[in-house]
């Protein structure tokens, strides 16, 4: 899966414009936890290890939307009420603070 398929950075007549699919970003963060066990997974399970894989985290998609924002002048965020009442909607609306304090505009479809 391509790791854009989320994001979309593209330049514009406004500058960079960033748009965020919320419901992607909540379903690629669902997909990063299925399968993470809380105490680590050390125990192994029929007399095999856990299979490793290597896949990211949702603290990985959320470092990697602070990076795209960083070189964005418009974030335009598409569904927003995927992140309601969720600790990842808390990350988001931080990042949208931040990056408003920085002066790039914000727009709501």
């Amino acid at each position: 899966m391509n790791r854009r398929d989320f994001l979309s950075l593209r330049a514009g007549p406004r500058g960079q414009t960033l748009e965020l699919s919320c419901e992607r970003l909540y379903m690629r963060c669902l997909d990063a936890r299925v399968g993470v066990e809380p105490d680590g997974g050390e125990e192994y399970q029929h007399g095999e290890p856990p299979a490793v894989i290597d896949r990211r985290t949702p603290a990985d998609l959320i470092q990697e939307l602070e990076r795209d924002l960083a070189r964005a002048n418009v974030l335009r965020v598409v569904d927003r009420q995927w992140m309601a009442n969720d600790d990842l909607g808390r990350h988001v609306d931080a990042l949208v603070s931040s990056f408003r304090a920085r002066g790039g505009r914000v727009e709501f479809a």
